[in-house]
């Protein structure tokens, strides 16, 4: 019997050796799932927030620098955790040490459309009413004419000069 309790306690101390040898992969496991959780609410955020910029982007034709800016924070902050549980990096991402950086730069975007062209039919009226208001030939007018727009053509053309300023301004 003494035997017999002399192997138990010796097959027992190697269980604990074993286990204790590994008390770091259950650590990373719990870590790992722990990380996975906030990686699905990173994305969860990162989804809310393209739909909120696309939203700003379609009323304003512009994004909003701090949608983009935080965006582009989380899916560094993502990287990293995907990195963390995949076990292609060591280091504890964001709760244990600071929030990433951005990895590289996010590029310029411009999704701006140029005016469609006036349909035939408004041109052929503009220029109607030019040729009606020159001069008949012969006058000794016809250097002097000029052909003053109407209000509403005044209008018109300051309406698509600040379109069209608004388009070469990049963000």
């Amino acid at each position: 019997m003494k035997n017999i309790g002399k192997i138990l306690k010796k097959i027992l101390i190697k269980i604990w050796r074993f286990i204790l040898a590994r008390k770091n992969v259950a650590v990373r496991f719990v870590l790992m799932l722990f990380y996975s959780i906030i990686h699905f609410f990173v994305h969860i955020a990162l989804l809310i927030l393209s739909m909120l910029q696309f939203l700003v982007l379609f009323l304003t034709v512009r994004h909003s620098e701090a949608i983009k800016t935080l965006s582009h924070r989380l899916v560094t902050y993502a990287y990293k955790l995907t990195r963390y549980i995949t076990l292609n990096e060591n280091e504890k991402p964001f709760p244990f040490h600071s929030f990433p950086e951005e990895l590289e730069l996010a590029e310029p975007t411009d999704l701006t459309n140029p005016l469609p062209p006036l349909p035939e039919e408004d041109v052929t009226i503009t220029r109607k009413k030019a040729e009606t208001t020159t001069p008949p030939p012969g006058t000794g007018k016809e250097e002097t004419a000029e052909v003053k727009p109407s209000a509403a053509e005044e209008k018109e053309e300051v309406q698509e000069a600040i379109i069209l300023d608004h388009k070469n301004d990049k963000p």
